[in-house]
């Protein structure tokens, strides 16, 4: 009776050995000498868990994928392993079971089908492929699945998913499509670095919502740049969407009763949008909206009423997205320099307009965020300051001393910050770069020479592309050692042209007087 536990070990030790041992690699080259020449009849053969290794060629097949493998191509790269399909209307990769990976592949679907398809599965992975078909890439129902590091051009659809959530997509470029990336009633996703560019809508999203659409790029698209038709309470942080000939963002009503609500949009960048660079239309309600670099001639078009949106948080000390000390409101600026954020007053220097910016009777930002870039120097010679101090004296062949205290005196910081002196030239510093508020001392020796010197410094820095620059005066008189007699000499501060006046009406008097 004691010998029984033993048995029950050591059979669970040969199952788990078995469980491994089963885990198997099948290769696959379509000239032979591999164990299949299809994929299909490597799937056909495998068990789940097993990987299928594609050496490089053109395989003429629509792959039927319902095992729990991995299958990718030896290479790792997708333009010498490619599936071509071979049915119209057929998917080239057909996902019915969960746990797939496809790797590296080339999948060029005929008119009407995907290239790869996932069909009702969770916690596959779709990574390094190039993909090609009527729906690229295609979530049916599926959740939690990861797509990255794929190039999806000239597809109708890049990326589509339907009824499809938990998905994450991650470093995917999407070009020259109908709809770059499009959700369809699909929630809890995540979009993470993707490019979206040349399609007709870079990314849409139809009653779709709690996603978040982080740090992607979607630019250049042929109308809008991302559209949200009925979808609410998506995020969107750290995007840049520029140069549609519509709209950057649309926040669309969609069908009856369905509305774009609750939105949140932070930290983007929405520029040279032809039409506009965000709508609201009627009905898109209770939408935060903050920290955005607006640059569009138009940058908002509210259509109809749409009221409860929040344009600005309230002032919280943080850097915010044009580098200003506080979180606020929006930066709003036109390409001809003429936005509100351009053209405001900042009296104190905190980095928002002086006033608020009404969009429309309903919307309003109470803390638009302005740029104040400026810069300050102090020059000083042997400890002298010519805007305080009298002429100094330096004995002939003593050691000069020029100090400069450069202040960034704006709200925002400042690099490539360089100071010259018309005589010494370029003067090192310490740093190039200066935070708002934040100073720094450089320095430079030189001999004194005879006679009177003006040095002037002028110092720039740069804030993206906007420009800073101060200038400030030093001056000493040089005299020859051992004159115990040297004073200052008198340096006259009149107009120069109004001395010469003085002068020669006074001499004009003066020979009339004799004539007399």
């Amino acid at each position: 009776m004691r010998i029984k536990p033993y048995f029950a070990i050591a059979f669970c030790l040969m199952i788990m050995m078995s469980s491994t041992v089963s885990a198997a690699t099948i290769t696959v080259d379509d000239s032979g000498g591999k164990d299949y020449t299809t994929i299909q009849a490597a799937i056909n053969a495998a068990n789940d868990t097993d990987t299928i290794l594609v050496y490089p060629g053109t395989y003429v097949e629509n792959v039927d994928v319902n095992k729990s493998v991995t299958i990718k191509s030896q290479t790792g790269n997708p333009d010498d392993t490619v599936v071509q399909g071979v049915v119209p209307a057929e998917h080239v990769f057909n996902v019915t079971k969960d746990n797939v990976t496809i790797s590296g592949f080339n999948a060029t679907a005929l008119i009407f089908g995907a290239g790869i398809y996932l069909d009702g599965v969770a916690n596959c992975t779709v990574t390094n492929n190039r993909v090609y078909g009527w729906q690229a890439i295609y979530l049916w129902e599926s959740s939690n699945n990861t797509l990255e590091n794929n190039t999806i051009p000239n597809s109708f659809y890049g990326i589509f998913l339907w009824y499809s959530n938990n998905n994450t997509l991650n470093n995917n470029i999407v070009l020259k499509g109908a709809n770059g990336i499009r959700f369809d009633s699909s929630i809890n996703n995540t979009l993470d670095n993707n490019t979206a560019t040349n399609s007709l809508f870079g990314i849409r999203f139809e009653n779709a919502s709690y996603n978040m659409l982080i740090n992607n790029t979607v630019n250049s698209n042929n109308e809008n740049g991302i559209h949200l038709s009925g979808s609410n309470n998506n995020t969107l942080i750290n995007n840049t969407v520029c140069n549609s000939p519509l709209s950057g963002i649309v926040l669309e009503a969609g069908i009856y009763p369905s509305v774009s609500s609750n939105n949140m949009l932070i930290d983007n960048i929405v520029c040279n949008n032809t039409l506009s660079g965000i709508v609201l239309e009627a009905g898109s309600n209770n939408n935060t909206i903050y920290n955005n670099f607006f640059n569009n001639t138009n940058n908002t078009q509210i259509e109809g009423t749409s009221t409860g949106n929040v344009w600005n948080t309230t002032k919280t000390a943080g850097t915010n997205i044009v580098g200003g000390p506080f979180l606020g409101g929006n930066y709003w600026a036109t390409p001809s320099g003429t936005g509100h954020s351009q053209t405001c007053t900042d009296t104190n220097n905190d980095g928002f307009c002086d006033s608020h910016f009404d969009i429309d009777a309903s919307n309003t930002d109470y803390l638009p965020l302005t740029i104040n870039a400026s810069i300050d120097i102090e020059k000083s010679t042997n400890g002298f300051d010519e805007d305080t101090d009298t002429l100094p004296g330096i004995a002939i062949g003593d050691v000069v001393i020029w100090k400069y205290i450069v202040t960034n005196t704006g709200n925002v910081p400042l690099d490539n910050i360089v100071l010259i002196d018309d005589r010494q030239g370029i003067i090192p510093c310490p740093k190039n770069t200066l935070s708002p508020g934040e100073s720094m001392e450089c320095e430079m020796e030189g001999v004194a020479e005879y006679g009177h010197h003006i040095n002037v410094a002028n110092v720039t820095g740069q804030f993206g592309d906007l420009f800073a620059g101060d200038e400030d005066v030093g001056e000493y008189y040089g005299y020859e050692p051992g004159d115990s007699d040297w004073e200052p000499p008198v340096v006259p501060t009149a107009n120069p042209f109004l001395t010469v006046g003085v002068l020669g009406i006074a001499l004009v008097l003066f020979l009339r007087r004799e004539q007399e």
